[in-house]
Parts: C-alpha cells; structure tokens; sequence
C-alpha cells in the first residue's frame, strides 16, 4: 500500500467522509491520521508482548485491558501534552481501548496497516467494540516502535496526527499497542479518540490464544483450530461455518499468502480445486477468489 520513501514516517490523514493528501482540509473532529515508521525489527526495544490473535468482532487475547507500562507513558505523554496546550485531559474509555488493542493485534496478525479492518469500516469496530456514545471519533496509528516516547513523537510531528491528540472537543482515549513476531513492524499502536466519554463495557478479554508461529495468519475469525471436515469434494458446495465471525480467503494456499476476502458464516461457495494440505491444514479453493482452510468449511446445500 505505501511506496518506501527514505523519510522516518509516512502519513495520511482521512475523514469518514472521504481521503485527502492534505490534513488541513480535514475537519479536526473527524480528521484521522496513520503514521508508519520505516524502521528495521532490529531496532525495536523490548516489553512486554501480547499475544497476537485478532481476526473480527472484538474478541482480545491480550489478558487484560490495563495499560502497561509503555501504553501508560504514552497516555501520561498525550495528557502532559494537552495540559501545555491549554486542553483537558483525555479520560481512558474501556471501549475505545478495547477498540484499540483489537486494531492493533490485527494490524500485525495479518500484515496489513489501513484504518479499516479487513472486512469492516474502522467505525464499524468502534461500534462492535461498545463505543457508541458520540459519532466525532478519530483514530492514529504507528507501526515499528515498541516504546510509547518514540510513537507519540511520531505522531506529534506530523500534522494529521498531531491535530487529533490537539483537538479540544476530544474528551475520551484508547491506546494499546501489539507485537507480532514476523509481521512487517513488529510492534503496532493505535490510539481512537472520542468527543463523549462512554460509560459502556468493553467486550470481556480472553486468555491468549495458542503461539502462532511467525508469519502465520489466521485462518478464520474463530479461535483456535476446527475439526477437519473429509467430505468435501472439487465442484461440491462448500458452507462456511463455525468461525463466529469470518473465513479468512487467501490467493494461495499457505498461511502465510496474502488474504483477499472474509466470508461471513452462511456464505456458500463451490469448490474448485483441491485439497492441498499446507502449514498443518486441508485447503480448498472457493471458486475464482482463493484458498480457505477446511476447519470452518461445512457440506453445502
């Protein structure tokens, strides 16, 4: 998606409504912005890492939701910041962070860096996180730094970003950062931002989800492995079933091979090529658009 430049950052910002190359045709209450750091993985400091296992709805593997240590100086940071601007304090929301931590560990499971989800608006995750309570939100994200000083200087000097931890009718914050072994960047953030604090619940939190090795994606948006189905057969209709949220599709058949589509459960598909066993799953290729795993694949009507 991005060109690599020889510069540290690369920005963009974005509204609901649409993209601008430049930020200051953005509305400040809806203006988003991305900041991806060009930096090797060799650089990147330590910390404490939470699992990675993101793919749809708002389930988390991170064991909870309280901020560590590099997510609270960060929040400390943008809070000092404000206060020497002449702003109110953000107040943490349960929601916004829940909608933050989920963007983050999916931003490194699948090697993507985009606002939107892979088979949602970045809105939509707001919503599906429990944020509901004002529609002027906002949303940074950083990639390749492990530490909050290094992020939240990525974010202050460039504009997008900066006017949105600036903006004065902000008055809720999210942060939570990821690591993914054998994604992109390595470590990935996310800060959403809201006019309203919300007194609503975030999703509960899940124990980490079994190690995926480096590289891999998951398959589908359930957690954890399925039981293979043998039945199915080259030009048999296959029903997609049991993920809880989606079927990750990928253009070849290997965990690892980029994902182009995310059927929902009920979706039916004929099969067109097949099987191929690869990275300890069964795959069949749905029609013309890829390779899905058989684990959430059912015999169609």
């Amino acid at each position: 998606m991005f060109e690599r430049f020889t510069l540290r950052s690369l920005t963009e910002a974005r509204s609901a409504a649409g993209s601008a190359r430049c930020p200051r045709t953005l509305p400040l209450a809806t203006a988003l912005a991305l900041s991806l750091a060009l930096l090797c993985a060799g650089s990147l400091a330590g910390g404490t890492r939470h699992a990675v296992a993101a793919s749809g709805g708002c389930a988390l593997a991170r064991p909870s939701l309280a901020p560590d240590a590099e997510e609270t100086d960060l929040l400390r940071r943008l809070n000092d910041y404000r206060a020497h601007n002449g702003l109110g304090a953000l107040s943490p929301s349960p929601t916004l962070t829940a909608a933050a931590a989920w963007k983050s560990a999916d931003l490194g499971a699948n090697s993507y860096f985009a606002h939107d989800d892979l088979s949602r608006s970045w809105l939509q995750r707001l919503r599906d996180c429990g944020y509901s309570a004002s529609g002027n939100v906002a949303e940074n994200l950083a990639a390749g730094n492990a530490d909050g000083a290094s992020t939240f200087q990525q974010w202050q000097t460039s504009s997008g970003h900066n006017a949105n931890m600036l903006n004065p009718a902000m008055r809720a914050v999210g942060v939570a950062r990821a690591f993914a072994a054998g994604s992109p960047y390595g470590w990935y953030w996310t800060a959403d931002f809201a006019a309203v604090t919300d007194s609503g619940a975030a999703p509960p939190v899940a124990a980490p989800s079994p190690t995926v090795p480096a590289g891999i994606r998951s398959p589908a948006g359930a957690d954890g492995p399925a039981a293979s189905n043998p039945t199915l057969a080259v030009n048999a209709t296959a029903l997609v079933s049991g993920t809880g949220d989606c079927l990750r599709v990928h253009d070849s058949p290997a965990m690892a091979a980029n994902v182009v589509a995310c059927l929902p459960d009920g979706t039916a598909m004929v099969i067109s090529a097949g099987p191929v066993t690869a990275d300890g799953f069964t795959w069949w290729k749905l029609g013309a658009l890829g390779w899905a795993a058989s684990q959430y694949l059912a015999n169609g009507p």
